[in-house]
């Protein structure tokens, strides 16, 4: 009888161990699908306004780790793009401060536009 309980327990945590995994997995399809969306609409609304290129022009950000609150200053490219579509005739270059960071740290202002 004590056998049979064991074998039905294990069976049982096993199953559950399964369902969990399974809810687990599907979560993370529904927010990658999410993520794809997303990075598609981004990259097609790009497209469309002229697209993207790095500028001879630098710029420093201060970088701070999330963890330690260590500062740091990093140089990088300006990114620019076209503005036809996105403002009036006048305006048709706009640059912007675009950076992309390694784990851990955060760009320190937000990126600013300039005309």
């Amino acid at each position: 009888m004590v056998e049979e309980l064991d074998v039905l327990c294990r069976e049982n945590i096993t199953q559950v161990a399964k369902d969990v995994y399974s809810m687990c997995q599907t979560s993370y399809d529904l927010v990658q699908q999410q993520v794809n969306s997303g990075l598609n609409v981004a990259r097609e609304t790009l497209r469309q306004k002229g697209g993207a290129r790095l500028s001879g022009e630098s710029v420093s950000w201060n970088a701070v780790n999330q963890i330690t609150k260590a500062s740091t200053t990093v140089t990088l490219p300006k990114m620019m793009w076209e503005a036809s579509g996105w403002a009036s005739s006048a305006m048709r270059r706009r640059e912007c401060l675009w950076s992309t960071m390694s784990s851990g740290r955060s760009a320190g202002p937000a990126p600013s536009f300039s005309v």
